[in-house]
């Protein structure tokens, strides 16, 4: 039927009967209900791809003006790339540092970005990691960006990316050894993924609009247009969909089912709508006395953090990366006063925030809304 044809020709033909079965007796229920699963499936694997000229990264060397300790720094920008041995896939890396500090005696915060992002998304941070001292890393995970790769998993297959460029970080000398995640959204999940299952040596992790697990999320946005009383039988076919064509389960992907022993700070905006408070309500729960939940009233899924909780960010990473709690105080009221720390420390047409521009953003949210999967009134 039309509806399968359409699948096909966007992802290809199921591998087994069962999932050919499943997917037509869906659609055949309910023509809302297969244009849903179809998109959110889509989200899942294979959103749309940021394409962006290096460039975008900003000058490199530019100056910077520290308020914490401050002073005049010259700022450089390095390029580098890994391979993601699990999967043989190179990933495009970038690290900016001091000019006349050595790499090897500086903590560093490596940047995960967001679903359908990119490495411009790590500018939003690169002040607040400068104030502190450190380096800053981000990467482009596989599928996403200019980095290889076809599909994406939310973190499923992240968690491989981040480990790859943190060994780096540590045995090729980018680092002092000590290093932080710093993540959104889909880079949120996979910092904790990765800390939990992969790297227990990670220092600390902000974790800014994680969901608790991708079953309660796909079920959160199915659930929006296709009913609950359909939404069990879309969930089973959305699972289904994603292990043949991206070769994982969604019920792998359990983030508040993890266990991370370091210091964790949840960042979540109260009017998230996408993924909402509840889910990091859901994993400071689960993770006990190790996190702490820091809410940005109003703030949505794709809104730049305010300066208040930039400012408690870099509290925290002075105190569980750097390692000194006591200067907490005068870093706060360095930094209080300072404005616009959310943005590049140059001049910047970019304004990535949450795991896109504008446009991109719109392009995200209209794949699901063609489908029926979630309600924007």
């Amino acid at each position: 039927d039309d509806a399968m044809i359409q699948h096909a020709q966007v992802f290809g033909k199921p591998r087994t009967p069962d999932g050919r079965v499943l997917e037509r007796a869906l659609s055949a229920r309910s023509s809302k209900s297969g244009k849903a699963y179809r998109e959110v499936v889509k989200l899942i694997i294979r959103p749309p791809r940021a394409e962006y000229d290096v460039k975008k990264l900003g000058p490199t060397p530019f100056t910077y003006v520290r308020r914490f300790r401050g002073g005049k720094q010259t700022v450089m920008r390095t390029e580098f790339a890994v391979v993601n041995q699990r999967q043989d896939v190179e990933l495009k890396c970038s690290q900016w540092k001091p000019v006349g500090a050595h790499l090897h005696e500086l903590p560093c915060v490596l940047y995960l970005h967001g679903n359908a992002s990119c490495r411009l998304e790590a500018l939003q941070v690169l002040k607040v990691v400068l104030e502190l001292g450190c380096t800053l890393c981000c990467v482009d995970m596989a599928g996403s960006g200019l980095s290889e790769g076809e599909f994406v998993s939310l973190g499923h297959f992240e968690k491989f990316d981040a480990e790859a460029v943190l060994h780096e970080l540590r045995s090729g000398g980018r680092s002092n050894g000590k290093v932080a995640l710093w993540g959104r959204s889909m880079g949120a999940a996979t910092a904790l993924m990765c800390t939990a299952k992969l790297d227990p040596l990670v220092s600390c992790v902000i974790a800014d609009s994680a969901f608790a697990s991708l079953p309660m999320l796909v079920h959160d946005l199915l659930d929006e247009k296709v009913g609950s009383v359909l939404v069990d039988a879309a969930m089973g076919v959305v699972s289904r969909s994603v292990a043949y064509r991206a070769g994982f389960k969604i019920s792998d992907m359990r983030v508040d089912a993890v266990a991370p022993v370091c210091p964790i700070l949840l960042v979540h905006g109260s009017k998230d709508t996408f993924v909402g408070l509840k889910h990091s309500e859901k994993l400071q729960e689960a993770f006990k006395s190790t996190a702490t939940l820091r809410v940005d009233e109003g703030g949505k899924h794709d809104s730049r953090r305010p300066d208040d909780v930039l400012v408690d960010c870099a509290a925290f990473l002075l105190d569980k990366l750097v390692g000194e709690p006591a200067a907490v105080p005068e870093l706060r009221a360095a930094l209080t006063l300072t404005r616009g720390l959310g943005r590049p420390p140059f001049a910047s047409s970019t304004n990535f925030t949450s795991g896109a521009d504008a446009n991109r953003q719109k392009a995200v949210r209209a794949t699901l809304t063609r489908g029926g999967a979630i309600n924007t009134r």
